[in-house]
């Protein structure tokens, strides 16, 4: 469903510092959070060379890429597919964009405000202050290369309101000692009232991950998951008999994430609190459980991986945990519905109140996906956001509108296949709930 409300336009257009197109191509630059980087670098070949009658752009073809790829020892943050020929852009090309960044960035963003050093470009001219870095593809050159260009459409996790929380450590638990603190307050943070339109294409799933050393335990409880996710507890052995004798470790995400925040609102929901301090490399005999926070995703999951990655922890006398998008440890799947997990083999997906398995050849066999996606869309299991892409329609020509228009439309109506990205994710259509925010509980 579309959400919109009358703005105020900005005023003048940003200037761009490179020219991404010919005057005729379309642009559609979106910034913000992973998920819709990973939605858009599986489905925007389709969506641009599927036919205009089936909402598509019709190009006659297509290729895509990174500005910093893996291969070069880049993170793959910034990336681009570009359809050529586009029936649907009276036969010239269409470039769309997909940089990941935390969910806040997203909002900020579209809005050309407040951005992070790490993600704008430096150009000394406050004009251009809110244009950030993204991906390009030289035509010609037939390369992918970077420049400095407007935002379009800013993607969240969660509502900009659900940005409360706080942080305050290094910029990457052990990987990175930066100091790095984060205090967000809505009031500054745009939403909805003053970006104007906003559509939820998008079902991102979420679970909770343990380090194998996490002995026999598959599944924790909401009440286990409060106490442990809040540092409320030091010793997983605290829940009784069953429970190993070791330390917990929490391998978290920075405030201004939106699987922290989602954490925060659709399983905490007020309960309890998520820590804002960092406790890294407290000892095991030590009652305080050991708290780390993580700037990406990426090296959160590689904090479970390791256990903490600390000299203090081993697998005999801790265990970690994390959260992050339901497939983080599905690196491929296999014919039968079996995942591949070749990225973190030491970490095991764990069940939450029961809910939440994960692709296996049964499951497959059931549903035609994970019994956590099945979960979801009939409103068994909470752990999941509708992400926002936000975008200033006043401020952007009608192509640009249109183009939104049917990208948010193909997104929530087109069939992800499993094996593949559709065993845990899902377009809006498909859920049989719905959240009036964040905190909500799901319901019919």
């Amino acid at each position: 469903m579309k959400k919109v409300l009358k703005a105020a336009a900005l005023g003048a257009s940003v200037v761009a510092l490179a020219t991404a197109a010919s005057a005729a191509d379309l642009n559609m630059n979106i910034y913000g959070a992973s998920a819709q980087g990973k939605f858009w670098n599986t489905y925007a070949e389709t969506f641009l060379e599927a036919a205009v009658a089936d909402g598509g752009m019709g190009c006659t073809d297509s290729v895509k890429g990174y500005a910093d790829p893996k291969s070069a020892g880049g993170s793959e943050k910034l990336g681009i597919t570009v359809g050529f020929d586009c029936a649907g852009n009276g036969g010239d090309d269409v470039y769309i964009r997909y940089t990941s960044n935390k969910s806040v960035e997203g909002p900020r963003a579209v809005m050309n405000k407040d951005p992070q050093e790490n993600d704008t470009c430096i150009t000394g001219n406050p004009a251009n202050d809110g244009l950030r870095k993204q991906a390009h593809y030289d035509k010609v050159a037939g390369t992918f290369t970077t420049a400095c260009l407007d935002v379009h459409v800013g993607a969240s996790d969660v509502a900009s309101e659900a940005f409360t929380q706080e942080s305050h450590g290094n910029k990457n638990g052990t990987y990175d000692s930066t100091s790095f603190d984060e205090v967000l307050d809505p009031v500054t943070i745009p939403g909805l009232d003053q970006i104007g339109t906003a559509e939820r294409p998008i079902v991102v799933p979420f679970a909770f991950f343990a380090n194998n050393a996490l002995d026999n335990i598959d599944n924790l409880t909401r009440q286990q998951l409060l106490l442990v996710m809040s540092g409320g507890i030091n010793k997983w052995s605290q829940f009784g008999p069953g429970y190993p004798n070791k330390k917990v470790v929490l391998c978290m995400r920075h405030a201004g994430s939106g699987t922290h925040a989602t954490l925060d609102k659709a399983i905490l929901r007020g309960d309890k609190s998520l820590p804002k301090n960092q406790a890294a490399n407290v000892p095991p005999t030590l009652p305080r459980a050991g708290i780390m926070f993580h700037e990406s995703s990426g090296d959160m999951m590689k904090c479970v991986n390791q256990n903490g990655n600390s000299t203090n922890y081993t697998t005999s006398n801790a265990a970690a945990i994390g959260y992050a998008d339901a497939d983080a440890i599905a690196k491929t799947y296999n014919a039968d519905g079996s995942e591949n997990n070749t990225d973190y083999p030491n970490v095991k997906r764990l069940k939450y109140n029961g809910k939440g398995e994960g692709m296996t050849p049964t499951n497959l066999a059931t549903y035609g996906y994970s019994a956590l996606k099945n979960e979801i869309i009939n409103g068994s299991y909470e752990f999941w956001s509708a992400q926002w892409m936000y975008i200033k329609a006043d401020q952007e020509n009608a192509a640009t509108v249109n183009l939104y228009d049917k990208m948010m439309a193909y997104a929530s109506s087109t069939e992800l296949p499993c094996p593949g990205l559709g065993c845990y994710w899902m377009t809006a259509n498909e859920v049989n709930v719905t959240k009036e925010d964040d905190s909500s509980v799901p319901h019919f």
